[in-house]
């Protein structure tokens, strides 16, 4: 194994400082301000005050994510939560409805709901926040950091190389450069059943994510230890990836994912400044270059959407309220699926053709009850867990999002203290979140299992023996390992 990092004399507790101060600045224009100039931009001639509920979630979530943001700790999974709540279910929403008009993609809202809306959405978001707020006792929060081996890493990253020329061979390397359309037509053609397409993709994008990453991960550890540092894998795999992942023909929260992890395990995020700055540049790049980074969806002819944020959150790409408010609606009418949309996002990896009857995403689900033409819609988990349990599903969803989310914060704070940068799964996760947080989650669970496996190969168990590789293994170097191993490691205090 590589030498383990010896700086652990803060280990188990938060080495920064809480910045009252900041949180106060950034709760008074998040809460105060912002909304203030959204209500002087918006012309709001109704008097019906729907506009009031978003409004509440926006000030809600405003203040949660100025706590994070001048907290003692780094909790990047918990910003990307009240990130995508301030954005997507508060300010977005407040804008649509003082308007008066629905997003693009998601048309003839039964605003009668809106109001159970903003019941859905606070209440979804209290039961995280009591869950994340929950402490437990100290030997329920003991955490371990696991080793990586570079032996691993290196056969992941050649076998997602082999992948990638796979899937860019049935595809062409000139297509993985032509618009976002024509490229899942041609995928489509390729791979006629959807959900073979979508694991061969997540193998190939996802899978040279984490080789990349975690190769990133071995230099360091190696660097540090004085050795040589192999370059030529980790640079194709690079290659691979940047040609794979490209701002043209990738999903805009695929890319930002791959964008923010390569930039997190290259120590973005190593200091307490630099989580801070990343955290207030977030809320400006998702207001305000998120909607125009989707210039080639239709064609290579950019096609900027409106440089005005104001008329920039009508689009479809924030329809995450309207769509909670199709999901009530569905239960209304319907009542919920009993798990049933669960069983589908369980069962992903199954073919239509061996279960013919396999649930739709619940943003497909969402779009046939509606009757719109438009099915690639979003559906985001507090729509999700309503559609499948109701109330019930709904609490007990997010109670266990929040006490998952505490865990992984913790987890990476204390990655963080010891080696400046997140684990692997640290520097991908906190930004994949995004993608489940909007849905649909059938959707995002074949990336998500492929992130999941690549990272449980490379990882080194506690009392892991070496096994005997074949000679052309071999010749890569002997096992290294990068990070903790620490057993029943003190937990991390940090302040909410």
């Amino acid at each position: 194994m590589l030498g383990k990092t010896s700086a652990l004399t803060h280990a188990g507790k938060a080495v920064g400082s809480s910045n009252p101060a900041l949180a106060t600045v950034a709760a008074l224009f998040l809460s105060v301000i912002a909304p203030i100039l959204i209500t002087f931009g918006t012309p709001y001639d109704s008097s019906d005050g729907r506009y009031v509920g978003p409004l509440l979630v926006t000030i809600f979530s405003a203040c949660a994510y100025s706590v994070v943001l001048a907290s003692r700790a780094r909790q990047l999974f918990s910003m990307t939560f009240w990130l995508f709540v301030y954005v997507f279910l508060g300010v977005a929403p407040m804008i649509q409805l003082r308007l008066g008009q629905d997003t693009n993609t998601a048309v003839n809202i039964n605003h009668d709901l809106d109001w159970q809306t903003t019941a859905v959405v606070l209440v979804g978001c209290l039961a995280f926040l009591t869950a994340w707020l929950f402490r437990g006792k100290p030997e329920d929060m003991a955490l371990k950091l696991r080793e990586l081996n570079s032996r691993k890493v290196n056969v992941l990253t050649l076998a997602v190389i082999l992948i990638f020329a796979y899937y860019a061979s049935k595809l062409g390397v000139a297509n993985l450069f032509v618009s976002r359309l024509q490229l899942d037509f041609i995928r489509g053609v390729a791979w006629p059943d959807r959900s073979t397409a979508t694991l061969v993709s997540g193998a190939a994008q996802m899978g040279l994510l984490v080789a990349v990453v975690a190769q990133i991960h071995v230099a360091k550890a190696r660097k540090a230890a004085g050795e040589r540092v192999a370059v030529l894998l980790p640079l194709v795999a690079g290659v691979c990836l940047l040609i794979c992942v490209n701002p043209i023909s990738s999903p805009r929260y695929v890319f930002g994912t791959v964008l923010l992890a390569l930039l997190a395990s290259m120590g973005a995020f190593s200091t307490l400044g630099r989580f801070r700055i990343g955290a207030l540049a977030a809320i400006f790049g998702m207001v305000y270059l998120f909607p125009i980074m989707d210039m080639f969806r239709t064609s290579l002819t950019p096609n900027a959407k409106s440089q005005n944020p104001l008329e920039a959150m009508l689009s479809g790409d924030f329809d995450s309220w309207s769509q909670v408010t199709n999901s009530i609606e569905y239960v209304d009418s319907y009542g919920h699926t009993w798990g049933s949309q669960m069983l589908g996002v369980l069962f992903f990896w199954l073919p239509r053709s061996v279960w013919p009857g396999k649930p739709v995403d619940t943003g497909s689900l969402l779009a046939d009850f509606k009757l719109y033409d438009f099915r690639n819609l979003s559906a985001p988990l507090w729509g999700e867990l309503l559609v499948n349990g109701g109330w019930v599903a709904l609490l007990l969803g997010m109670v266990l999002v929040g006490v998952i989310v505490r865990r992984l914060d913790r987890t990476t704070e204390l990655t963080l203290q010891t080696s400046s940068v997140p684990g692997v799964l640290g520097s991908i996760l906190p930004f994949y979140m995004l993608i489940l947080l909007r849905g649909s989650l059938l959707q995002s669970m074949a990336y998500l299992s492929v992130i999941l496996l690549a990272y449980l190969f490379v990882k080194e168990g506690a009392a892991s023996k070496s096994p005997r590789w074949p000679a052309f293994v071999r010749s890569f170097g002997r096992p290294a390992g990068i990070g903790v191993e620490r057993e029943n490691a003190a937990a991390v205090t940090q302040e909410v």
